[in-house]
């Protein structure tokens, strides 16, 4: 059995985006030269997924919404349940 595994994030200062599968990294997004990075070798057949740097840039959009709401949720909420 095989675990494929993703995370996207964001906060006031950096980003996040990285799609792993058994605990090895398979891409991830480099937001400051703008692009993508494969961590295949091309000897190895990788799997060339196109516009995944556009869909990263995209959810990062979705990123900062759901923490914008989560703040504003959160900020006032009683720490003991």
């Amino acid at each position: 059995q095989h675990v494929d595994f993703g995370v996207a994030g964001c906060s006031d200062s950096d980003k996040e985006f990285v799609l792993e599968h058994d605990d090895e990294e398979l891409f991830h997004s480099d937001f400051k030269k703008k692009g993508q990075v494969m961590k295949f070798p091309e000897f190895a057949n990788p799997v060339k997924i196109p516009d995944l740097y556009e869909y990263s840039v995209s959810n990062q959009e979705i990123c900062k919404q759901n923490r914008g709401l989560a703040v504003k949720f959160y900020k006032n909420t009683p720490e003991a349940l």
